[in-house]
């Protein structure tokens, strides 16, 4: 399920600009607003609209992100070393997720340019 299926706590999505001029922006989710920017930037998400943020390659190289939307975590059963869904073992987490302008995406994995694009 991608972010547009999600609630959007703040911002926006992509311009169509943005995807044309493979724009650094990002749409971010909570868990990695509070992983880089702290819990109380978590608790106040428009307060990192705006806000850059680093990735690195595949390559090994540095991307800039500008932040302009943040939604809501998707929660994931994590089932290594804890168990099954069947014992309740199993661990509910979110993890940081970011989308980027699909025009970006051989920037940051130059292997994707030998797969179709998902659309």
């Amino acid at each position: 399920m991608g972010w547009s299926k999600r609630q959007m706590l703040a911002g926006r999505s992509f311009e169509q600009s943005e995807i044309d001029d493979q724009a650094e922006v990002a749409v971010v989710n909570k868990e990695l607003v509070k992983q880089v920017f702290g819990e109380s930037a978590a608790q106040d998400p428009k307060s990192v609209l705006g806000q850059n943020f680093e990735i690195s390659t595949w390559e090994g190289e540095e991307m800039t992100f500008e932040v302009i939307g943040v939604y809501e975590d998707l929660q994931t059963q994590n089932l290594l070393n804890r168990g099954d869904l069947f014992n309740r073992g199993g661990s509910i987490e979110s993890s940081p997720q970011f989308y980027v302008p699909y025009t970006l995406v051989t920037e940051l994995v130059p292997e994707a340019e030998n797969y179709p694009p998902i659309l």
